[in-house]
């Protein structure tokens, strides 16, 4: 199966118009995967949601941290399975 994952991201300074060095941040987003090529294709299918507090050490550097909540088929019938998930994430940019 193809599967296509869509994400729209959003970051937050708490400080300042701007992300800094040195500095948290909040970040949010919203995920939806597509999956076009089932016989009966689903869209916007298993979302997730995230909210995280991050702190950016340099320009190539930061570590995030929050709740996620997903969203998944479970079976045919169209019921879903609801899960909490605590997110860390370290960023490294090269």
């Amino acid at each position: 199966d193809l599967r296509l994952r869509y994400r729209l991201s959003l970051d937050f300074p708490l400080e300042g118009e701007r992300l800094d060095q040195r500095e948290c941040y909040l970040n949010t987003s919203a995920e939806w995967l597509l999956t076009p090529t089932r016989e009966r294709a689903v869209f916007y299918s298993n979302p997730r949601a995230y909210l995280g507090l991050g702190y950016r050490f340099s320009e190539r550097t930061r570590l995030e941290t929050g709740p996620e909540f997903r969203t998944r088929n479970v079976d045919e019938a169209g019921n879903d399975q609801h899960i909490w998930y605590w997110r860390t994430t370290w960023i490294m940019s090269w």
